[in-house]
């Protein structure tokens, strides 16, 4: 009786059920550089504990390879980008001070950083502006649209 009772509870009652992703365990992460991010100009100095506005358009298509293969080509046309995730950082020496927004109907957006007391004074703040845009996201596969602008030495922080 024991031994009945050990085998119907390892044996399953039914057949396994279909796998419910019909991909398995692979997903597919594919990203396409097909954003031009610009920053307008900004003032040459700021100082700690004023709100940094970086003004942001974002734009298609971008001027590289929307596959990575390294061939650069001029973009013959631009259309503004909506509703792209628009993430900032600002590198102060050892401190980074992140911001984040999304871009409007004309692919703009103002993104304001607040520099934080702990910011060094007298240093070159540095920027990384990261654009970027899920297309499609489906169970198999997730497409982004991406973008990156760096600008060395934007500007000085003051006292």
């Amino acid at each position: 009786m024991v031994v009945a009772a050990l085998a119907t509870t390892a044996l399953p009652l039914s057949a396994p059920a279909a796998s419910a992703v019909p991909c398995g365990s692979q997903l597919e992460y594919v990203t396409l550089n097909s954003l031009h991010v610009d920053l307008a100009p900004m003032k040459g100095s700021y100082r700690i504990g004023q709100r940094v506005p970086l003004k942001v358009e974002v734009s298609r298509p971008s001027e590289n390879d929307p596959i990575g293969l390294g061939v650069a080509a001029e973009r013959p046309a631009s259309q503004p980008a909506e509703e792209v995730n628009v993430g900032i950082g600002i590198s102060i020496g050892r401190v980074f001070l992140p911001g984040y927004n999304l871009t409007n109907a004309d692919g703009k957006t103002t993104v304001k950083i607040k520099l934080e007391k702990w910011s060094p004074a007298g240093k070159m703040a540095q920027l990384q502006v990261f654009a970027y845009k899920e297309q499609v996201n489906t169970p198999c596969v997730v497409v982004e649209e991406q973008g990156y602008r760096a600008v060395q030495n934007a500007f000085k922080v003051k006292a």
